[in-house]
């Protein structure tokens, strides 16, 4: 995965590398929970942070993509639920 993303960011699509990175780690969290040594995320808490990371750094690519009105009113609607969500 991380060898895909290298070379997709040689490609110029940014920030691939990072939002694998992170996307592991939560996969990481989400298969063996706050396992000492196994999970990067010492709290439910940190791990709800980096996921809440991920999902805006997603909208952001998928926004500055062409699409259309009604795709573009699902984005903000999920950005609004989003930045509802507490960071617990």
């Amino acid at each position: 995965m991380m060898g895909i993303s290298r070379d997709l960011e040689g490609l110029s699509f940014k920030g691939l590398v990072n939002l694998t990175t992170a996307m592991l780690g939560v996969h990481r969290y989400a298969y063996n929970g706050l396992g000492d040594g196994i999970s990067p995320f010492h709290s439910r808490s940190e791990a709800i942070i980096s996921i809440k990371g991920l999902m805006t750094a997603e909208i952001d690519i998928i926004s500055s993509m062409d699409i259309g009105n009604e795709e573009r009113e699902l984005l903000e609607k999920i950005k609004k639920e989003l930045n509802s969500v507490g960071d617990l």
